[in-house]
């Protein structure tokens, strides 16, 4: 029976040799794109090249110059093992594609291999399929994290590293590649946040510190550069306000010396003449006292705080500038309903989708849910509520960020659905955040 090559054959062994990987790789780095501890996908292995059979001539050939041949026969059981091999590889895919996480696992698989190769918008596009599977696993968004820090994307980088954390806390490469996204970005100062974690996780590994220290000073510098512009801005502030007051006050008292001299005049006109008095040194203008210009100060400084109080909105809240101002307060003043609403109004409806943008996080959703529930619906505010909740909606990355917030979050946002009513606008907006 002649030999076969045929998977299930002797001759073929279908397992792959196991590739060794490079012992001083920085394991930290975003090269390593792999979140657990599995070896990358082994290359296959070559197949082994037959060794021919050498045959020799059992018969010499015969007198007439006839040769004899032997005849070999095949062996029927390869058809049998092709339709059951067939079989088990449609049964197996089948079964793949059936269940997400084996799928998630699958393209997660692939883009380490394509990121390894140097494919890194490949590698994402895999990372994307394996998040589309599996929303909530904070290694697949860690690792895309890396592919699109590798291709600049550094503001989806820190989404994606952000979205991490949000799943797991405790996730140091998401953190790590967060602060490398944040100091790209210029937010020196929340890199380094997220460094010290870093460095807490790999203590006394050179490269992250260099990296926290370099951090660090960048920050240094961006703070002191912000005092110095505050402190210059303060002054010619104070500057302007004392000239405004002095001049207000030079005038005020040019027109009331004005006054006066009309009022004596016409006492004048009116009565009759009198002769005429002795010639004497002539009067002195009264002068402007410090008194006189420091009530002018007064009045023009709480005019001033009264125009500031009305610009910030209610409650006299300063608006966020950006989103990272805004995630910050609206983290920092849950469990207090009151402010967290006064600190939100502080924001047109305009003003969220220009500040928060592509920024939007479980976070600020689950403080724009506390707000609805706590303050907006029971003051019997529901126009508020309905303009803030569609314009939240619309922003880029609602949908997966609304997958990411608390039972409690959602409950509240819920809660205020049911009592805002079911118009047609509110209805649409509810289907969007799914409550």
């Amino acid at each position: 029976m002649a030999a076969s090559l045929r998977p299930g054959s002797l001759a073929f062994n279908p397992r792959p040799r196991r590739l060794s990987t490079p012992t001083d790789a920085f394991q930290l780095h975003p090269d390593d794109d792999s979140d657990d501890d599995e070896d990358p996908p082994p290359l296959a292995a070559e197949a082994p090249t037959p060794t021919p059979v050498e045959t020799t001539d059992p018969d010499p050939p015969s007198a007439s110059g006839r040769t004899r041949i032997a005849i070999v026969e095949e062996d029927s059981s390869d058809d049998d093992d092709d339709e059951t091999t067939t079989t088990t590889t449609e049964e197996a895919s089948k079964t793949t594609t059936a269940d997400p996480a084996v799928a998630a696992e699958a393209s997660k698989d692939r883009g380490n291999a394509l990121f390894k190769s140097g494919d890194f918008k490949a590698a994402e596009a895999a990372y994307t399929e394996a998040i589309a599977a599996v929303p909530a696993s904070a290694a697949y968004l860690a690792n895309r994290a890396a592919a699109r820090l590798k291709l600049g994307d550094h503001v989806g980088a820190e989404l994606d590293a952000s979205s991490a954390i949000s799943i797991d806390p405790a996730h140091a490469k998401a953190r790590h590649r967060r602060a490398i996204a944040l100091v790209a970005l210029g937010r020196h100062r929340d890199a380094c946040e997220e460094y010290a974690h870093v460095v807490k996780a790999f203590p006394g590994h050179k490269g992250v510190e260099a990296e926290a220290a370099a951090a660090r000073a960048s920050a240094d510098v961006e703070e002191m550069t912000e005092k110095a512009a505050a402190m210059k801005s303060l002054a010619e502030e104070s500057a302007s306000k004392f000239a405004a007051a002095t001049a207000t006050a030079a005038a005020a008292a040019e027109t009331t010396t004005k006054e006066t001299k009309r009022e004596k005049n016409a006492e004048e006109a009116t009565e009759s003449p009198k002769p005429k008095p002795k010639a004497s040194s002539p009067k002195t203008k009264t002068p402007v006292t410090k008194d006189d210009i420091d009530a002018k100060a007064a009045a023009a400084a709480a005019l001033l705080r009264e125009k500031k109080s009305t610009r910030r909105g209610s409650g006299g809240a300063a608006p966020a500038k950006t989103a990272t101002e805004f995630e910050r307060g609206c983290r920092t003043l849950r469990g207090k309903p009151e402010a967290l609403s006064a600190f939100i109004s502080a924001l047109s409806v305009a003003d969220v989708k220009r500040v928060v943008k592509e920024s939007v996080s479980n976070v600020m959703l689950g403080a724009f849910a506390e707000a609805a529930d706590k303050v907006w619906i029971p003051a019997g505010d529901v126009e508020k509520f309905s303009e803030y909740a569609a314009a939240v909606a619309a922003l880029p990355r609602f949908a997966f960020n609304a997958l990411l917030m608390s039972t409690a979050d959602k409950a509240a946002m819920t809660r205020a659905f049911d009592a805002a009513g079911a118009d047609e606008r509110t209805a649409e907006t509810r289907k969007l955040w799914k409550c």
